[in-house]
């Protein structure tokens, strides 16, 4: 039969109400929630059977003219005020959360759904004891909590039952229209004959798209379900009870809502029909979901971890343990399962003792620290292990989780450690140069070698108190080297000076490199004492000082003896060829002489003039007479032209005519230079063109010879590079060195090359 409405009053047949009042009373009393009215003061009116079972009571008339206060327990007692005051004071419907104290002393979580009828003053109040599901919930935060290690099982939900009847068709009404549960009325056809707001909300259908139509039919029903509700119906129908059970609705929109439903047959105006509650277990299908998820990943977890894991009840047998204990004793957890650990051999005896104290400990909830064990494999060979345990829920009982972490490879590190630092102490020690290990940061020294307390005089105790600045006289030099040290640039040696303890200052080759202790900057320094090579290397200083002079005092007596060579060879040889050749011409011209007389004549003249010009030619190699007759500038103009008419490439000269105050020795240096140099550019430059420029800049006279050749890599070539007659840029180079003057190279490959000679001026001598 389906509730009809008129406005916001409730019509009810004058004829169906006798038989609709049995029909309340006897769904009101087989409700699995218990329902209560209550008046605004919260003293109880009525109530069902399942709320004087909830409160203690044998009979629920008990309850009639009770504070429902008294049934709260203590540190419920604001939250049931707070809750009653919003009821009355706002007229809505609230929820709440109690701990009740039933008579019969059990303690209690209840769910109270309270709903208000300011204009009759009562309140309907639905009580659902949701003890069990608050212990499930806890017990799964606890799990999760603990990393989900184990499956506190899943414990039966606590099931709200769907609304009773109540003796009045009113009563009635609020029960069914508020119950949290969507109820359905089901004709044993299996027509619909009506169903409540929480129906409506379950499914996304109003009541009336519903009724009259047939339960199969609606598609309501997922379609796996047909036959139980269909069996369900049927054994009802007989008059026998059915479990509850779950199935699996399709609301408006095709998606799923998994229930739990509870049915019974009751009389509706004289025809039997089906009372069907449905709660909702969407949200507890959400929390077995993850708990199977926690689950999985615990025992995941727990087989996958590289740590050996053994779970241990309270008396000390085994559980449980993952492939790691199979690798690291020997054993298979099937044999390990119920052993005792005072009984196993795995364990020795000073271990069990140490075992059985933990075991008491955690028990008792008290903390234990990390502990070594040695423990003893199947094949009888030890492994020393490190033990960490916690107590953990599995199937509501306390068990132990013991990991055993695998020491061995520690144990070998820190002894191959230890080994090691007695080779660097001993390497540290042996070490003749002095070593020294300090703060990258504070520069404070942390250690020193005996070679070190020799060679600076401060005692091991003295150097631990000292800076790194407290020895070197050089601290900007000192900073550079440990900053490159711990960017990671550190360089193969620098030279410095450090301070003994007494003041003496003394040279020292530095070479370091930087590396963390415990996270901090430390540069190893080693330092060697190098005042002998100092020493050394000055006496060859001053020693290819005295070669260079001597050298070059060599070379310009050389310049003077091809000077004088030079004239000797011009007044005397040339002199004597010319007059000789003078005379062969007058000769030649006289009469009487015979052919063959003037033929050798002719020929001995030939020999002349070819001694002659090769005499001036070897005076020219000698000694260029222009260069002292006109001067420099004249010199290398003629030097060019020469050069051009005996080499294919095109000479030039540009620069300064006036005369320089230069000494003959140094313009017959800078004539050789660039002699030698044009020879060098036409002979292995491949240029078409090069330049012979004379300026003068200052208190300096600047020669350069600039080509448009190959060019050469000038870095890798240096002062090696050579010249043809032997002259060479390294000599070249010393004797302008010695002079006060340099040389500088540019050039690179395919790009040419300028050398530029410099040379200061002074007042010319003689």
């Amino acid at each position: 039969m389906k509730f009809g409405k008129t406005g916001n009053a409730t019509v009810i047949p004058s004829a169906d109400l006798g038989a609709r009042q049995g029909i309340l009373a006897e769904f009101y009393e087989y409700a699995p929630a218990g329902y209560l009215i209550l008046d605004f003061d919260g003293r109880i009116l009525e109530a069902n059977a399942t709320a004087g079972t909830l409160l203690g009571m044998e009979l629920a008339a008990q309850l009639k003219g009770q504070a429902f206060s008294g049934f709260v327990h203590a540190e419920s007692a604001e939250a049931w005020e707070a809750h009653r005051n919003h009821v009355v004071e706002r007229g809505e419907k609230h929820g709440v959360d109690l701990v009740l104290q039933p008579v019969d002393g059990k303690r209690i979580v209840a769910r109270a759904e309270c709903t208000p009828r300011p204009a009759s003053g009562l309140c309907l109040m639905v009580l659902v004891d949701i003890t069990q599901r608050v212990w499930v919930e806890d017990a799964l935060r606890k799990s999760e909590q603990e990393l989900a290690m184990i499956n506190l099982g899943l414990e039966r939900d606590v099931k709200a039952r769907a609304a009773d009847l109540h003796e009045s068709e009113a009563r009635f009404r609020i029960l069914f229209e508020e119950a949290p549960d969507a109820c359905f009325l089901i004709g044993l056809d299996g027509r619909f004959i009506d169903g409540n707001k929480s129906m409506e909300r379950m499914v996304d259908y109003r009541r009336e798209e519903l009724v009259g139509q047939n339960l199969f039919e609606s598609g309501l029903f997922h379609d796996n379900c047909f036959s139980m509700v269909a069996g369900s119906m049927l054994t009802l129908a007989e008059g026998r009870k059915v479990a509850p059970c779950e199935l699996v609705l399709r609301r408006r929109d095709g998606s799923r809502v998994y229930v739990e439903v509870s049915g019974q047959a009751i009389r509706l105006q004289g025809e039997r029909v089906v009372f069907f509650s449905a709660h909702d277990l969407t949200g507890h299908k959400e929390t077995e979901r993850k708990l199977a998820e926690s689950e999985a990943r615990f025992r995941l977890l727990f087989e996958e971890a590289p740590d050996a894991c053994f779970l241990i009840d309270l008396d000390g047998r085994f559980v449980d343990g993952n492939k790691a204990v199979e690798r690291q004793i020997g054993y298979s957890r099937e044999e390990l399962r119920g052993q005792s650990v005072f009984e196993s051999a795995i364990f020795p005896p000073i271990a069990k003792q140490m075992a059985a104290e933990r075991i008491g400990k955690l028990g008792r909830n008290e903390k234990v620290t990390p502990i070594e064990y040695v423990l003893q494999r199947k094949d009888g060979s030890e492994i020393q292990v490190e033990v960490t345990s916690m107590p953990i829920l599995l199937q509501g009982k306390t068990v132990l989780l013991s990991t055993a972490r695998d020491l061995s490879a520690r144990k070998k590190t820190e002894q191959a450690l230890q080994e090691s630092e007695e080779k660097y102490r001993l390497l540290f020690e042996s070490e003749t140069d002095a070593v020294m290990l300090f703060d990258g940061e504070t520069r404070q020294f942390i250690d020193v070698n005996d070679a070190a307390v020799q060679s600076y005089g401060y005692t091991r105790e003295e150097f631990l108190k000292l800076t790194h600045f407290d020895i070197t006289a050089e601290p900007e030099v000192a900073n550079q080297v440990i900053r490159e040290n711990l960017a990671g640039r550190p360089p193969s040696s620098v030279r410095s000076s450090h301070r003994r303890k007494d003041g003496t200052v003394f040279p020292v080759e530095i070479a370091g490199s930087s590396f963390s202790i415990k996270g901090r900057p430390v540069v190893c320094g080693v330092v060697r004492d190098i005042t002998g090579r100092v020493k050394h290397e000055e006496e060859q200083q001053r020693s290819q000082k005295e070669l260079r002079h001597l050298a070059s005092e060599l070379s310009l007596a050389e310049q003077r003896e091809r000077q004088r060579i030079a004239a000797e060879l011009h007044d005397g040889i040339c002199q004597l060829l010319s007059s000789s050749n003078i005379r062969l011409a007058a000769l030649r011209e006289a009469d009487g002489l015979s052919r063959a007389t003037v033929q050798s004549i002719d020929k001995v003249s030939g020999i002349i003039e070819e001694s002659l010009k090769q005499t001036r030619s070897l005076i020219f190699e000698l000694s260029c007479p222009m260069l002292t007759e006109l001067g420099l500038a004249a010199a290398l103009e003629d030097l060019c032209s020469s050069m051009a008419h005996e080499y294919s490439a095109r000479f030039e000269f540009r620069g300064e005519q006036r005369p320089l105050p230069l000494a003959m020795e140094r313009k017959i240096l800078l004539y050789r230079s660039a002699r030698e140099l044009l020879i060098n550019v036409a002979r292995h430059s491949e240029a078409e063109w090069a330049c012979v420029e004379l300026e003068r800049e200052g208190g300096l006279v600047r020669l350069r010879v600039e080509d448009n050749g190959k060019g050469f890599d000038a870095t890798s070539a240096g002062m090696g590079f050579s010249v043809s007659g032997g002259f060479g840029l390294f000599n070249l180079s010393e004797y302008l060195r010695h002079a006060g003057g340099e040389v500088l190279i540019d050039s690179g490959p395919g790009n040419g090359t300028r050398v530029t000679l410099s040379l200061p001026l002074e007042e010319q001598h003689g």
